[in-house]
């Protein structure tokens, strides 16, 4: 499962919306919309390995208890 794959998962796992994987990345929405996207469409965009990494760190800081 390459990035993409996992980040649809994610979203759909954790039901994430475009705007609030933006918010946890500091980017802008269509830069996650373009992640989304299935490889054949125009605007696709191959998720990074660091942008999925500090995802994935920035979901388990929300998850740690305070």
């Amino acid at each position: 499962m390459d990035n993409n794959e996992s980040l649809r998962k994610v979203m759909h796992d954790r039901q994430l919306s475009g705007k609030q994987v933006a918010e946890l990345l500091g980017m802008t929405v269509e830069g996650v919309y373009n992640w989304t996207r299935t490889p054949e469409t125009r605007g696709y965009r191959r998720m990074p390995d660091t942008a999925y990494k500090l995802l994935a760190l920035q979901l388990e800081l929300e998850d740690t208890p305070q």
